[in-house]
């Protein structure tokens, strides 16, 4: 009742469907119901250019104009192109259009009716995830990607240098903002076409997919503190932060949750701790073991490896093991400073 009133009052609010208005309204329903049970944070006002999202539940009607192009009729906005970037394997129940940056994009919820892939058989292989390298598997290789170019570095800093200096909400202001935009979309393209080609590869080719249970927004969380309690190194965290979420550790794992069944390969999240320090030949834990950061030399047995390689192994032998139970989640716990020297399974045997 309250939302008919305001679209009789407020112009633009009349010129939406009256079910985009009520989804919104669900949305903060849900994120209210979520900060009560301590799940999130309550919900705060958007700034006027934050990315916009409004979901058409019903009326949505989509069609193939080619190969490159497909029409998508909403209600009260018409028909209207965009570009067509993957089939639609189901039916289409309602749609999402969104705005970042300097582009706008639509979005399907479809109904799938899908049995997962049997078994493929193949090799497990567990991936390491580094700042320095991407990901590297157990069986050495190495998978990394540059998502910004010297070039567009120079520029970001420029242009953010020029906003500083202009008045907010000028159009010299908005023109700027939208060029910075413009370069994030690139790199976050170039972020996401790595990730779904790696998380293809690996769900196709390997019949187990063994990677670490890390929560990368905990990981990813600023070091700056309060007034009362400042953060220490929190330069050197913030740089940290950026390098972690550039290399999209988040998105690799979110794709392979979905797309090892299609292939026929399952995902085991293990345990993180002591994976970089436990040689897996004879099973030793040792910090002494790490004499360099891409070097690992066993203290105990002499065994020498390339650091993320050995830690890929480490993951994967967890994973074998695991796999009956569908992994562990993370212990939680800080991993001592202290040498640790106390054994572990040693490479191809079952605990």
């Amino acid at each position: 009742m309250e939302l008919t009133e305001l679209r009789r009052e407020v112009t633009w609010l009349a010129d939406l469907p009256a079910q985009t208005g009520q989804q919104v309204l669900a949305d903060l329903d849900l994120a209210w119901q979520r900060c009560r049970a301590g799940l999130a944070g309550a919900p705060v006002l958007k700034r006027k250019r934050h990315p916009t999202g409004l979901r058409f539940p019903q009326g949505v009607e989509v069609r193939r104009l080619n190969r490159g192009w497909g029409a998508v009729k909403l209600p009260k906005l018409g028909e209207m192109r965009f570009r067509w970037t993957r089939e639609l394997p189901g039916v289409v129940r309602h749609a999402t259009v969104s705005g970042s940056g300097d582009r706008w994009h639509v979005s399907f919820c479809l109904e799938v009716r899908s049995v997962p892939a049997q078994p493929n058989g193949l090799p497990p292989v567990g991936v390491d995830r580094g700042v320095e390298v991407a990901f590297m598997t157990s069986d050495g290789q190495a998978f990394d990607r540059e998502m910004w170019r010297p070039k567009e570095h120079e520029r970001l800093v420029r242009l953010e240098r020029r906003r500083a200096a202009q008045q907010p909400g000028s159009n010299r202001y908005l023109r700027t903002t939208r060029q910075i935009a413009a370069l994030h979309r690139r790199a976050s393209d170039r972020r996401h076409d790595f990730a779904h080609k790696l998380s293809t590869h690996l769900a196709k080719n390997h019949g187990l997919v063994a990677i670490e249970a890390l929560v990368v927004a905990n990981m990813t969380r600023s070091a700056r503190g309060t007034i009362e309690k400042p953060g220490r190194n929190v330069a050197a965290k913030s740089g940290l932060n950026r390098a972690i979420l550039n290399k999209g550790w988040g998105l690799v794992s979110g794709q392979l949750r979905y797309k090892c069944p299609w292939y026929g390969s399952v995902l085991v999240e293990v345990p993180a701790p002591d994976t970089s320090v436990t040689c897996p030949v004879c099973g030793i834990v040792d910090t002494a073991s790490r004499p360099q950061r891409a070097v690992f030399l066993c203290a105990c047995c002499g065994h020498q490896d390339h650091a993320d390689r050995n830690a890929a192994i480490n993951i994967r032998e967890r994973g074998v093991r695991l796999a009956p139970a569908g992994g562990q989640p993370v212990a939680g716990r800080k991993a001592s400073k202290r040498l640790r020297t106390w054994r572990q399974p040693a490479l191809g045997t079952v605990a």
